[in-house]
C-alpha cells in the first residue's frame, strides 16, 4: 500500500531578529506539532550546552515533560539531583505557541555555580523554509537549523541540518564553521504511539567538543505528562529507530533526502 506524505518545516528565529510574515501554516495536527516543538527546543538547548561545556559521556539525563495541544504549551525539567561532570545541573523550560504556529520558549539552567538562560522563537511553515536559533550563553555564537518534516498517518519524521556560526567583529557578519545532521521520529499509531526519538546522525566536533546528542521519550498523543532521556555517547540513530520498528520507513527516507532526492 502506498503512503502519501506531506512536508512542512520549522523556522527558528533569533530572539532579537525579524520574522517575515508567512502565508502558510503547519499541516501537523496540534497534538503532533506541540511534541515536535518540544523535541526541537530540547535539542537546541542541549546543543548549546554541549557547545560551551562539553558532553559528559557518562551522563544519562532524565527529564519529565508535559504537553497541552489545546493550550499550545509544553514544559520539561531535568530530574533533581542530576550531576554533569560531577557538578550539579538543573534545566527547566517552558514553551508556548499561537494560532499561526509561531512558538517561543525559555530555558533556565544552572551548572555548578553558573546560571544562564537560553531562549528562542520558531515557526512551522508549509512549504519548507529555513530556520534560525539564538542562545544567550554567548550571543556571538548562533545555531541555524533547517528542519523538513514528512508525515503519514502512522508517524512524523524529519531531517534537520544545523549550521553553527560565529560573529566576526571585523566583517560584522556571521561566519559558518560547522554543520550537523539530525533526524527525529514521532510515532502516531500502533503499540508505540506517543514514542519519539531525536538525535544526531554522526558526531560533530564543535568548539572543541564532540556533539552527539540522542534523545528518546514518550508524550501522550492527547496531551499530559511524559518523560524523555538524553545521552551523549555516540549511538547511531538507526539503532534507536530500529528499536521502535521504524527503520523501514524512517531511515531510508532520510538517506534518500541526504542524497539530494
Amino acid at each position: 500500500m502506498s503512503l502519501t506524505t506531506r512536508k512542512t518545516s520549522l523556522r527558528l528565529c533569533a530572539l532579537f531578529g525579524v520574522t517575515a510574515s508567512l502565508a502558510f501554516g503547519s499541516f501537523l495536527p496540534p497534538g503532533d506539532e506541540v511534541v515536535e516543538a518540544m523535541m526541537e527546543a530540547q535539542g537546541q538547548d542541549l546543543t548549546s550546552f554541549v557547545r560551551f561545556f562539553g558532553a559528559d559521556p557518562a551522563a544519562d539525563l532524565h527529564f519529565t515533560s508535559a504537553v497541552d495541544a489545546n493550550a499550545r504549551t509544553f514544559t520539561y525539567s531535568l530530574q533533581p539531583s542530576t550531576t554533569f561532570f560531577g557538578l550539579p545541573l538543573s534545566i527547566s523550560a517552558t514553551g508556548t505557541g499561537n494560532n499561526t504556529d509561531l512558538w517561543s520558549w525559555t530555558t533556565a539552567a544552572t551548572f555548578g555555580t553558573q546560571s544562564f538562560t537560553m531562549t528562542g522563537t520558531y515557526q512551522f511553515v508549509d512549504p519548507p523554509n529555513f530556520s534560525d536559533f539564538i542562545n544567550l550563553i554567548d550571543v556571538t555564537k548562533d545555531q541555524h537549523s533547517e528542519v523538513t518534516y514528512d508525515q503519514t498517518a502512522s508517524r512524523t519524521v524529519s531531517i534537520e541540518t544545523t549550521t553553527f556560526t560565529m560573529f566576526d567583529p571585523i566583517t560584522l557578519m556571521d561566519v559558518v564553521y560547522a554543520t550537523a545532521q539530525r533526524i527525529d521520529t514521532h510515532v502516531l499509531q500502533g503499540p508505540d504511539a506517543g514514542k519519539w526519538v531525536w538525535g544526531d546522525l554522526t558526531t560533530t566536533q564543535i568548539d572543541g567538543h564532540a556533539l552527539n546528542i540522542q534523545s528518546h521519550g514518550f508524550s501522550p498523543l492527547d496531551g499530559g505528562a511524559g518523560t524523555f532521556d538524553v545521552t551523549f555517547t555516540p549511538e547511531p540513530m538507526p539503532v534507536l529507530l530500529t528499536a521502535l520498528g521504524l527503520a523501514a520507513l524512517g531511515f531510508r527516507k532520510f538517506r534518500r533526502r541526504l542524497g539530494g532526492l
